[in-house]
């Protein structure tokens, strides 16, 4: 009780601030259908989960008041310096610690994207940012066909329309070579893939979850048939299970699983361990296929395709990786850190 009349005072204080300080507020539509009332001149954004924060990373780190989890060592070399040092403030949605909105409001953010999955409701969160006078907004990012709607909303509620523009039309361009790629291959010629999630590997999603949509764009046919229970994932399965789908392709998420499959008796039972079909996802700095399921996946479904069809989906792949790093974090890769990002060598 008392905690929450804190926050109360707490956020009365803060408001009485945000509105002693003239601004103007423009009324823009969000992917929910509501009219939010955005600041005219946004400096400092809150992404409220880590696919929202990467997004608004592409578009101008310099808005961000903080990231929601810490980068892995080795990272920084792929983030901009105005983004190395950013604090760790949690988020929402996703891995990683609850929010302290005491600290948030401490930034003073004018402005908070959070992501509408579909699947949760943030209506409470809304309201606790509301009492504070920071405007909310959401978008929707579970497919990546939805991000070149969410990058037009952001890149006008941020004054970055150019920008935005620019990163929109090339996520439209790979969908269409990946729908081209889709058109010539029935179902039955579809290169089978489980992908392997967890230590043991044996976690996965559902074909029907955002999770595994780059799978599913790059052509690929998911083995684990279900719809999904909940946002985070992860279901649990056996190796019997895995072992009766008998996948073409092992698709992996953790380092460790992917260092240790071949060398685990029961694992080679499948051929695709077997013949050397173990693929490991690539993650610097961003994961480019999952967790967090961000616009990396426009660069991860084409590498996934290229791997699965070479022929049918030819790709030069350092050019392409050099041309997404530039254009989407504004890196430019020299020979030791393509090496870094480029996927490992099957064993």
């Amino acid at each position: 009780m008392f905690n929450n009349i804190k926050f109360l005072f707490f956020c009365i204080c803060l408001l009485a601030t945000f509105q002693c300080a003239p601004s103007q507020a423009r009324e823009l539509t969000d992917s929910s259908g509501s009219a939010v009332k955005i600041p005219e001149k946004i400096e400092r954004v809150w992404g409220t989960s880590p696919p929202v924060t990467a997004l608004i990373y592409a578009i101008d780190p310099s808005l961000l008041i903080g990231v929601n989890l810490p980068y892995t060592q080795g990272d920084e070399a792929f983030i901009l310096p105005v983004a190395r040092n950013l604090p760790v403030l949690g988020g929402w949605v996703g891995h990683g610690q609850t929010p302290n909105l005491e600290e948030i409001f401490k930034l003073a953010p004018q402005l908070a994207i959070l992501w509408d999955d579909g699947m949760l409701d943030m209506s409470h969160q809304k309201k606790k940012l509301a009492l504070a006078g920071i405007a909310t907004a959401t978008i929707r990012l579970n497919r990546l066909d939805e991000y070149p709607a969410a990058l037009r909303f952001l890149g006008n509620a941020l004054n970055r329309r150019e920008r935005a523009e620019t990163l929109a039309r090339y996520i439209e361009k790979a969908l269409d070579s990946l729908k081209q790629l889709r058109e010539q291959l029935p179902a039955p010629q579809r290169v089978s893939i489980y992908y392997a999630e967890g230590a043991a590997g044996l976690n996965t999603e559902c074909d029907e979850s955002f999770h595994v949509e780059a799978l599913e764009l790059a052509v690929g046919r998911n083995v684990y048939h279900c719809r999904p229970q909940s946002h985070f994932g992860m279901e649990q399965v056996s190796l019997e299970q895995v072992i009766a789908w008998a996948p073409d392709v092992l698709l992996v998420q953790e380092p460790v699983f992917f260092e240790r499959v071949y060398g685990e008796p029961n694992w080679k039972a499948l051929a695709a361990v077997q013949q050397g079909r173990v693929i490991m996802i690539p993650r610097r700095p961003f994961n480019w296929i999952d967790r967090p399921p961000s616009f990396m996946r426009a660069l991860g479904a084409q590498w996934l395709a290229n791997l699965l069809y070479p022929e049918r989906y030819p790709l030069d792949l350092p050019a392409a990786i050099r041309e997404f790093y530039r254009l989407f974090l504004r890196v430019e890769l020299d020979e030791n850190m393509l090496k870094q990002v480029m996927p490992p060598a099957h064993k």
